[in-house]
């Protein structure tokens, strides 16, 4: 169960979502995403996920 507010090892928060529709997020200089093959969209405030997409 991903978890970011355990700081599970395997995730990478980018920050939090600010408004409705197309977000972009910066990934940290020296980075690798190589390792990542999805993004979760996660609610802090009750601690579930409400949301992914398969990286491509």
């Amino acid at each position: 169960m991903p978890d970011p507010a355990n700081g599970n090892p395997n995730l990478l928060p980018l920050g939090p979502v600010r408004m409705a529709g197309e977000n972009f997020f910066a990934i940290p200089a020296g980075m690798s995403t190589s390792k990542y093959t999805h993004v979760i969209l996660w609610c802090g405030s009750v601690g579930v996920p409400f949301g992914y997409a398969n990286l491509n």
